[in-house]
């Protein structure tokens, strides 16, 4: 469907868990069909600690987030996995993400 649709793919999940799930599912289906390049299929992941906890995210998932942004960014996507908490942040415009490389 992401092949024939010639755009990306926005698919939002309940949670983490459920992201990191359904991201080796969809990246067996793209090796399978060769619709999608495996490496285009990326997960978001949400942040593991609250707003107001005053907590910083662990950096790895603060790792995860700007690899998949900056791919986003750089139309190096095909399919896009979030959890609702990733999917519902503000973020900034394309141009930031892509000029922090």
């Amino acid at each position: 469907m992401a092949r024939a649709a010639s755009n990306w793919w926005f698919v939002v999940v309940a949670d983490n868990k459920a992201a990191e799930a359904l991201e080796p599912a969809i990246r067996a289906g793209c090796e399978l069909t060769g619709a999608v390049d495996p490496a285009a299929v990326v997960r978001l992941p949400a942040h593991d600690v609250l707003p107001f906890e005053n907590l910083s995210p662990h950096p790895d998932v603060q790792e995860q987030r700007a690899a998949a942004l900056w791919k986003l960014a750089t139309g190096a996507v095909s399919i896009l996995i979030a959890p609702v908490e990733s999917a519902a942040l503000k973020l900034f415009d394309r141009d930031y993400y892509a000029g922090l490389a």
